[in-house]
């Protein structure tokens, strides 16, 4: 009887351990390949549609479409001196993602995973919230906005240690580079005459713009991709997922 007890209280530890470490729906793909960033690339390429999907197993949502509660920034240079809370923001366009290359590798602890991607157009939208001024219009109020994005390349530069067979992405840097954006915005300034000065003024002088608000936007969003994908490997094997 004793025997039995110990046989299935060791089953069911070793079934919780199971439980706890997962594999991601990912070809695995051997770092010391000489065709290793080819492997990897296609191997993203193929499990792409399950990433858009969503992972609940690993509590990883659904990202086309993303859904975003809300987001503050502050932005101090050029052109805009605002500080912005975007609010019930929908992303669109990841799904059409074609990935260009990737690569994987260590420097000291830290481990790299770069991912270069390009998609025809992402769109998103929602409200917002400005406080301040850009260009020549001082704006204190909430509207909505849509902005589309076209010909548009990224970067994702994931980094982090692994201690004890497990990644820990401590940064995710995201560096785009886009041809085309234009905006919409609506209920900004009062009036229909007014939204449409603003939006031209916006849609003329979108480089600019771009440059006082990327880098602070991407900085913003570095935590809060780490914080996303942190359960894609806190659960999983290193050694399995990046083997040599």
């Amino acid at each position: 009887m004793l025997l039995r007890v110990f046989n299935l209280i060791s089953f069911g530890v070793f079934g919780l351990c199971m439980a706890k470490e997962q594999m991601l729906p990912v070809t695995t793909c051997h770092r010391d390949a000489t065709d290793y960033s080819t492997c990897l690339r296609d191997a993203i390429q193929e499990a792409w549609p399950r990433f858009i999907q969503g992972l609940p197993e690993f509590n990883f949502p659904p990202i086309d479409p993303a859904f975003y509660d809300h987001h503050y920034v502050t932005i101090r240079n050029g052109v805009l001196y605002v500080n912005a809370h975007a609010v019930n923001t929908t992303f669109i366009g990841f799904a059409n993602a074609r990935f260009l290359d990737a690569k994987a590798y260590f420097t000291d602890n830290i481990f790299h995973l770069e991912i270069d991607f390009q998609t025809p157009q992402i769109s998103l939208e929602g409200l917002l919230n400005l406080i301040g001024s850009v260009g020549p219009f001082r704006v204190n109020s909430t509207g909505h906005y849509k902005l589309v994005i076209t010909d548009l390349k990224i970067r994702w530069d994931i980094t982090g240690p692994v201690a004890d067979d497990r990644w820990i992405p401590e940064h995710f840097i995201i560096i785009p580079r886009l041809k085309k954006m234009k905006g919409y915005f609506t209920g900004f300034l009062g009036s229909e005459e007014f939204d449409k000065l603003f939006q031209d003024f916006a849609n003329e002088y979108w480089p600019a713009l771009f440059r006082a608000i990327g880098p602070i936007v991407m900085k913003n969003l570095d935590p809060m991709f780490v914080e996303m994908i942190t359960p894609l490997f806190s659960n999983v094997s290193f050694s399995k997922i990046f083997p040599k």
